[in-house]
């Protein structure tokens, strides 16, 4: 590491090397709650927010492009 500071051009520079204390707290306190609930009871809820999302966009006469929610590919 010289004397002078050189940025890196580009996203590279935003790298940080240690992340912010407070923002690890914010992280952890919610990856306890994911923990609680568990993984399958949050993906139930957000295929279920999905399905619910695309009744709302017919409903308006907006086409879905993608498969319906809950297709297996």
């Amino acid at each position: 590491m010289g004397p002078r500071f050189s940025a890196i051009r580009g996203a590279e520079a935003w790298q940080l090397s240690n992340p912010p204390i407070l923002q690890l707290a914010a992280l952890r306190a919610s990856m306890e709650l994911f923990d609680r609930a568990g993984m399958p009871a949050l993906r139930r809820k957000g295929d279920r927010l999905t399905g619910y999302l695309e009744w709302l966009l017919r409903r308006r006469g907006v086409p879905v492009l993608t498969p319906p929610s809950g297709a297996r590919c």
